[in-house]
């Protein structure tokens, strides 16, 4: 997926894409980003959320959380999220 695909790059996160059957979307917070678990499990669950309501066409999507994510609140993760799934022409 990570060769065919396509990738856009954003502070928070990298997305990666990949045409496919039907929608579905993963969300990776590594022990990198925060060492906590708690944490990192309020970010997965913001992100999932926001791609619920977003991800319709059939696309895998791979969102890689980065540092700079922690503490940002759901709205900015909203706003980013849209920004590249209209780059990527997602939506």
């Amino acid at each position: 997926m990570y060769k065919k695909g396509v990738v856009a790059h954003h502070p928070f996160f990298r997305l990666h894409a990949l045409a496919s059957t039907e929608p579905q979307f993963t969300v990776v917070v590594s022990k990198q980003v925060h060492k906590h678990a708690v944490v990192r499990n309020r970010i997965k669950r913001q992100l999932r959320a926001i791609i619920r309501k977003l991800h319709k066409k059939p696309y895998d999507v791979v969102v890689v959380v980065k540092q700079k994510a922690v503490g940002v609140a759901a709205k900015e993760f909203s706003i980013a999220i849209n920004q590249v799934f209209h780059k990527l022409q997602l939506l």
